[in-house]
C-alpha cells in the first residue's frame, strides 16, 4: 500500500514539497525534481527553496503573503534549474501553523507554465498580427485608389500627347512610380491575407526548377544552390506568382545572411499531420502536406530574433529593409492554406519551413498567355464607384474608347439609375467593397431585372471579403485595383466577348 502511495505521490503532474519557513525543502516528489532538473528525489531535498527563485525578492513577497493571508494560489514567478537555466512556473501554497500561531512549514504544488506562457504569446502575437492586418488593408484599399486614379490620368495625358513629345517621359516615370507603390500595397495585402489569389494546381518542383534560372542571377555566383526535390511530394493548389514571391524573399533572405558566399539548399518532400500536430501549427488542419524548405549556412538567428522574425516593418537589415518581406511571406503562405516555421542558430544558418495542403487534382496547364491589344466598344457600361478621382478618370476612358457610360457613386444609385433606364445595359462595372450596398448585392439586385446583364467588379482589398461575399461562387470576375487603361479595357471586352449559353 505505501509503495502504491509512493507511486502515485510521484506520477501526479504537479511538483507537491513541504518546505520549513527557512527553505529548507523537507518532502518534494519526483515530479518536482525532475521540473527543476535534478537527477533525483535525493538531490532535491539536499537543496533549498531559497535558491531556486529566478528572482530573491519573488519568494520574500510570497512569504509575506503567506504570513498575512496564510494561502497563496497561482503566484507565478520563474524559479531556477539545476542546470542554470529558467522555467516559468504558478506556485500555490499554505501556511501550516502551531497552536500558538507560528508558522511551521509550508506545503503546495508547483505547476510548470511553459506550455501556458507560449500559447499565451501565440495569441497575443496573433492578435496583433492580425490588428495590423486590419490597418494594412484599409490603408492599401484607400491607396490602391489613389494610385489607380493616377495611372489611368496619366495614361490618359499620354494619349494626348504626339509621339516624340517630351513630357511622354515625365509621364513614363509618374508610371513607374505607380507600379512601385502598387508592389508595396501587395505586400500590404499578402501580410494581412487580403489579397486576390489566382491558385492552380501545380507541382512546386517544377516550379522551383523554372525559378532557378532567376535565382541564379538574383544571389550571385559566390552563393551554391542546391536542391533536393521530391518527385513523389504530390501538387499543390496555390497562386503561382505568389509561391515565387515566397521563394525569392527566401532566397534573398538567404543571400544576406552569406556575404561572403555559402551555400542555399531548397528541397521538397511530403508529410502527414495528425490532429494534435495540426493544432500544434496554427491555422492549419490534419492531413497531407507537401513540404518546401530553404536553408543557408549563413550567420543566423538568435531566438529573439526568430521571435520577431515575421512582424512587419521589423527588419535586421537597418535602412535596406523594410520589414515586409517575410511579414508578405506569412500573409501569402496563411492565405494558401498552409503554415511556415522557422529554425535557426548563431553561426549555423537558417531553415524556414513551408506546409501546403496537398490536392489530387489535376494539375492546370500552365504557359504564357497571348498578349491581346485593348480594344472599345458601343455598349452601355453601368459603372458604379464611390472614388470620385478614380470615378471621373475611368468614365473618361470609357468614353474614349466609345463606349456610353451611366456613372454612379453608389450602388444604390446604380441600382435606381438600372431601374429608370429604359436602354440595354450591357455590363455592370462595381467597386466591390462601398457603404451600404456592396458590388456583389448590387449585380444580384439589377439581375433580377436584367437577368441577361454581364458583370465585372474591382476591388483593391479582396482576398477573406472576396470569398466572404461569395463573388467567386457567382463566377463574377474581378479585376484589382489599381489597374492601368490598357488592363481596365482588355478586361471588359473579355466580359463582353464571352461567348453565353442559348437560353434553354
Amino acid at each position: 500500500m505505501e509503495k502504491r502511495h509512493d507511486d502515485l505521490y510521484d506520477s501526479v503532474p504537479l511538483g507537491l514539497y513541504r518546505s520549513q519557513p527557512d527553505g529548507r525543502i523537507v518532502e518534494g516528489n519526483l515530479t518536482l525534481a525532475r521540473m527543476l532538473g535534478f537527477a533525483s528525489r535525493e538531490d532535491l531535498l539536499r537543496s533549498n527553496a531559497a535558491d531556486f527563485y529566478a528572482q530573491p525578492g519573488d519568494r520574500n513577497q510570497m512569504i509575506a503573503l503567506l504570513t498575512r493571508e496564510g494561502a497563496v494560489r497561482g503566484f507565478e514567478t520563474r524559479l531556477r534549474r539545476a542546470n542554470g537555466t529558467d522555467v516559468p512556473v504558478s506556485v500555490s501554497a499554505n501556511a501550516v501553523r502551531d497552536a500558538a500561531g507560528n508558522i511551521t512549514h509550508l506545503e503546495g504544488w508547483i505547476v510548470d507554465v511553459t506550455e501556458r506562457r507560449s500559447l499565451e504569446d501565440q495569441l497575443a502575437q496573433a492578435q496583433k498580427l492580425e490588428s495590423i492586418g486590419l490597418l494594412a488593408g484599409g490603408i492599401a484599399h484607400d491607396f490602391n485608389n489613389l494610385l489607380g486614379a493616377i495611372s489611368v490620368f496619366g495614361e490618359l495625358a499620354a494619349s494626348d500627347l504626339p509621339s516624340g513629345d517630351p513630357r511622354l517621359e515625365d509621364l513614363s516615370g509618374i508610371q513607374d512610380a505607380v507600379r512601385r507603390a502598387t508592389t508595396l500595397t501587395r505586400q500590404l495585402l499578402a501580410f494581412s491575407r487580403k489579397q486576390v489569389l489566382h491558385p492552380k494546381v501545380l507541382d512546386p518542383n517544377a516550379l522551383i526548377g523554372e525559378l532557378l534560372k532567376i535565382l541564379t542571377r538574383l544571389i550571385g555566383e559566390d552563393i551554391e544552390i542546391v536542391t533536393h526535390l521530391d518527385a513523389t511530394a504530390g501538387l499543390v493548389r496555390v497562386d503561382p506568382s505568389q509561391l515565387e514571391q515566397v521563394l525569392v524573399n527566401l532566397a534573398v533572405n538567404a543571400r544576406d545572411a552569406m556575404p561572403a558566399g555559402g551555400r542555399l539548399v531548397i528541397l521538397t518532400g511530403r508529410t502527414r499531420l495528425e490532429a494534435i500536430q495540426a493544432r500544434e501549427r496554427e491555422l492549419v488542419s490534419k492531413g497531407e502536406y507537401v513540404v518546401i524548405s530553404v536553408s543557408d549556412n549563413g550567420h543566423g538567428m538568435s531566438r529573439e530574433i526568430q521571435a520577431r522574425v515575421f512582424e512587419p516593418f521589423f527588419s535586421t537589415k537597418g535602412t535596406k529593409g523594410t520589414g515586409l518581406g517575410l511579414a508578405t511571406v506569412l500573409g501569402i503562405v496563411r492565405q494558401s492554406g498552409g503554415h511556415i516555421a522557422v529554425h535557426s542558430e548563431p553561426g549555423k544558418g537558417t531553415t524556414f519551413t513551408i506546409l501546403l495542403p496537398k490536392t489530387t487534382a489535376a494539375a492546370d496547364a500552365t504557359g504564357p498567355v497571348a498578349e491581346v491589344a485593348p480594344t472599345g466598344g458601343t455598349e452601355t457600361i453601368l459603372f458604379a464607384e464611390d472614388d470620385s478621382a478614380v470615378r471621373l478618370g475611368t468614365k473618361t476612358l470609357l468614353s474614349r474608347l466609345g463606349y456610353h457610360v451611366l456613372a454612379t457613386e453608389s450602388a444604390e444609385e446604380a441600382l435606381a439609375r438600372a431601374e429608370g433606364y429604359t436602354g440595354r445595359i450591357h455590363l455592370v462595372v462595381s467597386d466591390v467593397v462601398m457603404s451600404g450596398m456592396n458590388g456583389k448585392e448590387l449585380v444580384e439586385q439589377i439581375r433580377r431585372a436584367r437577368p441577361d446583364m454581364l458583370a465585372l467588379l474591382v476591388s483593391g482589398y479582396a482576398g477573406d471579403d472576396i470569398t466572404r461575399r461569395g463573388i467567386e461562387e457567382l463566377g463574377i470576375p474581378l479585376l484589382e485595383k489599381p489597374f492601368s487603361a490598357n488592363d481596365l479595357a482588355r478586361s471588359i471586352r473579355a466580359v463582353l466577348d464571352t461567348p453565353r449559353q442559348a437560353p434553354a
